[in-house]
């Protein structure tokens, strides 16, 4: 920590910087899905089609620990309940880094795994999670062809419902005292596909497969 204190107090370009890392991470996305949140950096009402457009950005996340100041606790809990296919529960930051040091690889529960996960932990754990809205992505018929599992078996090539994901590479430069941007460009992008049945993607799992985009106008 102290090495990313010095960092982020020097004049070097940090790519990304603290702020972006922050950004990035389940706990302040879901706190910015709260309601008043990105408000508070767009007060003025000509701005509210910004934060609809910012807010389409992402599904709905929840915190999970039952206090005072969270009043969407037992409305929420009893939807989980109800219809538990209709979110996911994943670790936080500082949950997945707890995981690590005890191995535990599972770090996203779906469906009755999410009611089962409530049951096993407490207030003191409760907060290290984030529940999420599961998103339902539009799925095509595709091909995807498995490379050779640990074993050295070949998986074949599959004809099924997949869901493909795409992921863009840019790059942002700009002064961060005065807002100003410099150079904003889109650089590149990745596009890998699952199984539509699979809840969970990953190209090192093997549940995902690289893929290319086919542009039809």
């Amino acid at each position: 920590m102290e090495v990313r204190r010095t960092i982020e107090r020097s004049t070097a370009i940090k790519a990304p910087s603290f702020l972006a890392v922050l950004a990035h991470s389940k706990k302040i996305q879901q706190v910015f899905s709260e309601p008043g949140m990105v408000e508070r950096f767009f007060p003025n009402p000509e701005e509210a089609p910004l934060i609809k457009a910012i807010r389409d950005t992402y599904s709905n996340m929840w915190r999970i620990e039952e206090n005072e100041n969270n009043k969407q606790f037992s409305e929420i809990i009893e939807k989980v309940k109800k219809q538990p296919n209709n979110f996911v529960l994943k670790k936080t930051e500082y949950a997945l880094w707890d995981a690590w040091i005890k191995r535990d690889v599972k770090n996203i529960y779906f469906g009755q795994e999410i009611l089962e996960t409530f049951e096993n932990f407490g207030a003191d754990k409760s907060w290290a999670y984030i529940l999420m809205e599961k998103l339902r992505p539009m799925s095509v018929k595709n091909h995807i062809v498995w490379a050779k599992d640990k074993e050295g078996s070949s998986r074949g090539d599959f004809f099924e419902e997949v869901t493909p994901e795409l992921g863009i590479y840019g790059t942002l430069f700009g002064n961060i005292s005065n807002g100003d941007v410099l150079y904003n460009a889109q650089l590149g992008h990745k596009l890998k596909t699952k199984l539509a049945s699979e809840n969970e993607g990953g190209i090192e799992t093997g549940n995902s497969a690289y893929d290319s985009a086919y542009l039809v106008d």
